[in-house]
């Protein structure tokens, strides 16, 4: 039934990786160093890791979208068909989580390297889990018997007009969020290289 999804999710685990695995090779091999010796500038070198993984996510998109519409043709039970037609319109949203994670993520591995900026990563995921299980063993735990996801689900019926802003915005938004990522990331690291050279 996740079919659609599947691809999706392991391909974007695959590039993100792949892309660290770069930043490192360029560290092991003084890559960087020689690229920002030629005639490209340092917001170049930036900006081929952001486009990257963009293009990346949008060629993940397209594909998990025809992954998931060939599954739906082929398959006969109406019920599945139409639980992978809604599958399918989530994976744009889906998209646009994905894009933010790596805007978050992706300033500390250009500026700080692949290794530390592994290091921030795990340190930022395990204040996350810490502070879930601190809400967990001290929190007031009668919050999470107030939700109610079939009403909430309901009143999203109801209220179609939110999901359509939401689809509208979200990649407006995340595409924003990417950008100043970007620009964020181009600036430290020419306050970085300024302060090698001196």
């Amino acid at each position: 039934m996740w079919v659609s999804l599947v691809p999706f999710v392991l391909i974007s685990m695959l590039l993100v990786k792949i892309e660290i695995g770069i930043i490192a090779a360029d560290e092991v091999k003084n890559a960087k160093i020689y690229l920002l010796s030629l005639p490209v500038s340092a917001k170049d070198y930036i900006a081929s890791k952001y486009w990257f993984m963009l293009i990346g996510h949008y060629v993940i998109l397209s594909v998990s979208m025809l992954w998931g519409i060939t599954y739906q043709i082929q398959t006969v039970d109406i019920g599945v068909s139409e639980l992978v037609s809604n599958i399918i319109s989530l994976l744009p949203a889906i998209l646009c989580g994905t894009l933010s994670l790596v805007a978050l993520e992706l300033p500390f591995f250009i500026l700080a390297g692949s290794k530390k900026g592994a290091m921030i990563k795990t340190a930022m995921l395990l204040a996350v889990m810490l502070g879930l299980i601190v809400f967990l063993l001290f929190g007031d735990l009668t919050i999470l018997d107030k939700l109610d996801f079939a009403k909430f689900f309901k009143y999203l019926e109801e209220h179609i007009e939110i999901l359509f802003k939401i689809q509208i915005f979200a990649p407006v938004i995340s595409l924003l969020l990417y950008y100043c990522s970007y620009r964020v990331t181009c600036i430290f690291f020419a306050r970085k290289e300024s302060g090698y050279e001196s």
